[in-house]
């Protein structure tokens, strides 16, 4: 049976009733409380704005617009969604997180040794040169190729959060080997969401032994640095464009649902629209022609990564 949507519940009917930015409306459509200063559209033209004090609206929206780092990557439930809704029967309570997606590639090196031998690789983000924490963990890595870990594990099995190190000051993330005793290329695969408004960096820390170590994104290649702006040409995700051509409406939001660029989880009381993984790593960035999926494909066990 087709699953009773949420939507049935929400009649924004556009800008009828609208008086001086508010609505109001008596026995019809919906009204919106702003549970924050700015207002969510649902297009260029339509702003989702707070009823006024007399209006009697049949349905009443909760509104949040979230730009959290921590919710955004780190908290498991939310983590890449855009768009969440929940009815409570009486209420509905929207959540909008607009995000930019950027597919991120770490290649690490460790050298050869026949003792145990623990290995930490570390890394952060920047924003203005000055570090940025998003909470306890950021990235939830997955093993890339059919190649080895440094303790000899196979890369496929490899699906693994990270973790928060040192002090607040340094924000900083490591993934660790208990025991690496094999040398080469290790490839880790991630997918990290920024808020569409903020110019967020993904640095590795420089130490001896990174020093032939390196991130990708289908944007670029084998870089120390790289800026988690989505993917170039790609719509509402382009990294060239100005933050105003990134997700900022509902309607955009849909429009990638129709491309299978976003997915939809569903029941008769909620809803949840979130970025399709799958697609990020298959998506071609328009300078390089380069995707995470085609980079996975170019690895081969005892030639770039560890046998």
């Amino acid at each position: 049976p087709n699953v009773d949507s949420i939507f049935y519940y929400m009649p924004f009917d556009g800008k009828v009733g609208e008086e001086n930015f508010a609505y109001h409306r008596i026995g019809y459509g919906a009204g919106y409380t702003n549970l924050k200063e700015e207002n969510l559209n649902v297009n260029n033209n339509t702003v989702l704005s707070s009823s006024n004090t007399s209006s009697a609206p049949i349905q009443e929206i909760l509104i949040e617009k979230s730009n959290s780092l921590n919710e955004m990557n780190s908290d498991e439930e939310t983590r890449g969604s855009i768009l969440n809704l929940n009815y409570d029967g009486s209420d509905i309570k929207m959540k909008f997180a607009p995000s930019k997606a950027t597919p991120v590639v770490l290649r690490m090196w460790h050298e050869q040794t026949s003792s145990t031998n623990e290995f930490t690789y570390y890394y952060g983000m920047q924003e203005s040169n000055l570090p940025v924490l998003a909470g306890d963990k950021l990235a939830f890595w997955r093993g890339l190729g059919r190649c080895r870990d440094f303790e000899g594990k196979f890369l496929q099995n490899y699906k693994r959060w990270d973790t928060q190190t040192g002090s607040e000051s340094q924000s900083l993330y490591e993934v660790a080997w208990n025991n690496a005793v094999k040398g080469g290329d290790t490839y880790l695969k991630t997918i990290l969401y920024t808020p569409v408004e903020r110019n967020i960096n993904l640095k590795v820390e420089e130490d001896v032994s990174v020093k032939k170590s390196a991130l990708f994104t289908p944007n670029e290649k084998n870089s120390k640095i790289i800026g988690l702006n989505g993917i170039t040409g790609m719509q509402y995700n382009n990294a060239n464009q100005q933050s105003s051509s990134y997700l900022k409406n509902i309607k955009n939001v849909f429009d990638l649902v129709k491309q299978g660029k976003l997915c939809i989880s569903q029941n008769d009381s909620s809803l949840n629209v979130y970025w399709n993984e799958q697609e990020l790593y298959r998506t071609k960035g328009a300078d390089t022609g380069q995707s995470i999926n085609d980079l996975e494909e170019s690895l081969v066990a005892g030639d770039n990564c560890i046998e």
